[in-house]
């Protein structure tokens, strides 16, 4: 994945169209999934301006501002545009993530689009708890998900087993 296209949203520079909500810390973008009209099928990438941190095995205390940030900010956005309680919707990251630069995903639970699954979809509040918990949980802690064989992770497991 080129990173060169998030900088380019974060720069302003395209997809400008698709952009939410712009703050100092992060923006919040239309995924490409979901048209902006029907609630239920609700898909937003919330994207970090730092452009330092790449997934959450960065995160520390000191990012504990930026994560409330973009969970309060997002989901009071959400309820004044689109009258969506936050109760009815996830925020959660991808792990691993399809692109190592800090992104929440934002879905109606209705939604059932593919990595909200327990293997793949961590909370954003579970993170921000394990955080305030531990502030290195996220260095330390083995993180347990699911490859698809045809992922080249994979391949390496496969062939160090044998």
């Amino acid at each position: 994945f080129n990173l060169q296209w998030v900088y380019n949203v974060l720069d302003g520079k395209s997809e400008r169209e698709r952009v939410l909500l712009d703050t100092d810390d992060f923006l919040l973008a239309l995924n490409p999934s979901w048209d902006g009209t029907v609630n239920d099928s609700l898909h937003a990438l919330a994207i970090v301006k730092p452009r330092n941190i790449r997934s959450i095995r960065d995160l520390k205390s000191e990012h504990l501002p930026l994560l409330q940030s973009v969970l309060e900010k997002s989901m009071n956005f959400f309820s004044s545009k689109y009258g969506l309680s936050s109760k009815n919707i996830r925020a959660f990251f991808h792990y691993p993530p399809s692109y190592y630069h800090l992104h929440i995903h934002f879905t109606a639970l209705a939604n059932r689009i593919c990595g909200v699954e327990v293997e793949r979809a961590r909370l954003l509040q579970d993170v921000i708890d394990h955080i305030q918990l531990q502030n290195d949980y996220y260095q330390t802690k083995t993180l347990y998900y699911k490859l698809a064989t045809t992922n080249p992770l994979y391949k390496l497991f496969e062939d160090d087993e044998n």
